[in-house]
């Protein structure tokens, strides 16, 4: 490992144990017992799934469709949030969908790989 990658590590994990303990700070009148190894777990999650985003070449995602894929699904997404049942109104906006997550976030993804497989 070279001397760059070792400083980039060092301030992803800072940045992540600083973001930790300033969650963690904030959630104390909750009484939760658990919310620091719950965030801890959550923060493992995404950076092994943002290891395995970095370790895919999104050159060969293009040959198989799967920016469009992502794109359509994306854009259903967001349109079955306006329907009644499916999508969840929260203070006279309608942005989550009932089973869980924003569509919006997966829109983004969706969008920056459709991107780069333009780009190619």
């Amino acid at each position: 490992m070279n001397l760059k990658t070792a400083i980039l590590l060092c301030a992803v994990g800072s940045l992540a144990a600083i973001g930790l303990v300033s969650i963690d700070s904030t959630m104390v009148d909750r009484g939760d017992p658990n919310r620091l190894r719950t965030c801890a777990w959550a923060l493992a999650l995404g950076g092994g799934l943002g290891l395995a985003a970095a370790l895919i070449d999104y050159r060969r995602l293009s040959r198989h469709g799967l920016p469009r894929i992502l794109l359509g699904l994306s854009l259903a997404a967001l349109a079955l949030v306006l329907v009644p049942g499916i999508g969840e109104e929260i203070n006279g906006a309608r942005r989550w969908l009932r089973c869980g997550g924003q569509p919006s976030e997966f829109a983004k993804v969706a969008v920056l790989v459709w991107l780069a497989a333009c780009r190619t």
